[in-house]
């Protein structure tokens, strides 16, 4: 963070926004206009919607990067009538000037509490801000990424009930998921818990729904509800196929390269290109080194993911057996220690190591920090050598944070508009459950004739023509001229 800008991290709920920039420079409703351009979907969801204000009343906060991308996901969240309150779901992920031009357009509907290059204590302050309203409210409904304000929420919960019961305050140990950062975290519930013990149950008492943007997220929530259950249902965007097929393939096949290329200068052209992870994203960031002519490994657990990546003619390699060779390693797993201090010591001088699948600990970054004689050595933001005791110098992208988002600034916009039409369509059923309480505490996703519906509309943008079907035709298949077209079990 910057020496130049400190917060005070006080426990009172603020009614203004927290950022690092003040003043929005000319054109930027221009850069606006632009982004707007090139997210027809969300256009279109504001023209449809903006009228009837399906979200009139609800109190959103929102955890996601904050890009410039998310700003117009977040303008539409206040055509359709929310007030919002939005953080960023990574510390180093947010283009400072969109949070500056949320608060200047919507100051009374828009509050943010985000800033590039947030220390941990910072992040999760800022989660707390975002999840605690005036009044001693709480949200409606959240709008998460990596289930990164959830578990606040969700632990802070808790914490409370246990404190009740035994007397204790919050523990690391008492994580019921994988968290990047846990100890910031329990520092400053124990600290709310001094002062109102009550507090996360009032800030629960009105949520409804959730929706989740991400793979990781998924998991997080899947995990807390076999452990115990949710405080509300969890719509699953990311389980959307025009979110899971388009922004974690195509998405990343743009923004690793951006990053990459922002970061290093590097050409990637004949390297060897260490791939650990063959999902969804890691797909697009095979294809994006492939593409740029590099000799490109893959590393996986799935023996059906493994067996698709060697259809495509990828090698299927164990990390010891190229950790020695290898130019690029980039992990998209989501998960853990992916890349450990024992692989790290053996890389070749010049190899650069970044991840762009969740969090910070796929590569054990701080670990090796604390290696004897392994020395850090600062190049610029967010690109650090690290000397190791054999000579060799290695190179690590954004502390081992999502690199596409902290050297460049993520996913194009054409992409993000697949994925947040799927957040506010999502959005728009939780806030159904306001008054009707459809929806029980359980994971669920949106059917798929939406997903068909926010297909078509990208097409549009795309100058593509749909085939129509005739009724014979539909009548052979078994399905309905309109949509949907395919089984919800269909893989795609």
């Amino acid at each position: 963070m910057s020496n130049t800008f400190s917060v005070n991290l006080s426990l009172e709920t603020l009614s203004h926004s927290v950022i690092k920039e003040t003043n929005l420079p000319k054109g930027w409703e221009n850069i606006a206009a632009k982004d707007r351009s090139e997210m027809p979907g969300i256009m279109t969801l504001i023209a449809e919607y903006s009228v009837l204000k399906p979200l009139k009343g609800i109190r959103l906060s929102g955890c996601q990067h904050l890009t410039n991308q998310t700003m117009i996901c977040i303008e539409a969240y206040v055509s359709l009538g929310a007030e919002v309150r939005w953080c960023s779901s990574n510390p180093l992920s947010t283009v400072d000037l969109a949070a500056t031009y949320l608060t200047v357009k919507y100051p009374d509907k828009v509050t943010c509490f985000a800033w590039k290059g947030e220390s941990m204590d910072e992040y999760w302050w800022c989660i707390y801000q975002t999840l605690s309203w005036p009044n001693n409210r709480g949200p409606h409904t959240l709008h998460d990424d990596g289930c990164s304000s959830y578990i606040m929420l969700h632990h802070g919960v808790n914490l409370e009930k246990n404190f009740e019961n035994t007397g204790q305050k919050g523990n690391v140990k008492d994580l019921e998921v994988k968290l990047y950062d846990g100890v910031s975290m329990f520092n400053l519930l124990n600290k709310i818990l001094d002062k109102d013990p009550k507090f996360w149950h009032k800030i629960a008492a009105d949520l409804i729904g959730i929706t989740e943007q991400t793979t990781s997220g998924v998991t997080a929530f899947r995990q807390f509800c076999k452990k115990g259950g949710v405080l509300a249902t969890v719509f699953c965007a990311n389980d959307s196929i025009t979110k899971s097929k388009f922004d974690n393939i195509y998405g990343t096949r743009q923004s690793a390269l951006d990053g990459f290329m922002r970061a290093t200068d590097v050409m990637a052209a004949g390297k060897e290109v260490v791939v650990i992870g063959y999902g969804q994203v890691g797909r697009g960031a095979a294809e994006a080194f492939r593409g740029l002519g590099a000799r490109v490994r893959v590393t996986e657990i799935d023996p059906i993911c493994a067996l698709q990546a060697s259809m495509q003619g990828y090698d299927i390699v164990l990390l010891e057996d190229v950790v020695e060779t290898g130019d690029i390693f980039i992990t998209t797993t989501g998960s853990i220690k992916n890349i450990r201090v024992e692989h790290m010591l053996k890389m070749k001088d010049g190899a650069i190591l970044g991840n762009i699948g969740q969090g910070s600990e796929e590569i054990t970054v701080e670990e090796l920090a604390a290696v004897k004689d392994v020395k850090k050595v600062h190049l610029k933001p967010y690109v650090d050598k690290y000397i190791l005791p054999n000579g060799n110098g290695i190179t690590i992208l954004a502390d081992g944070r999502l690199f596409n988002l902290a050297c460049a600034t993520g996913h194009p916009s054409f992409v993000l508009s697949t994925s947040f039409c799927s957040q506010i369509l999502c959005q728009i059923e939780v806030a159904k459950n306001l008054t009707r309480k459809e929806y029980d505490k359980v994971l669920v996703k949106l059917p798929k004739i939406v997903d068909e519906k926010i297909a078509k509309i990208h097409l549009k943008h795309l100058n593509a023509k749909l085939t129509m079907l005739t009724q014979e035709q539909a009548d052979f298949m078994g399905v309905s001229i309109d949509g949907p077209y395919k089984q919800d079990n269909y893989p795609y």
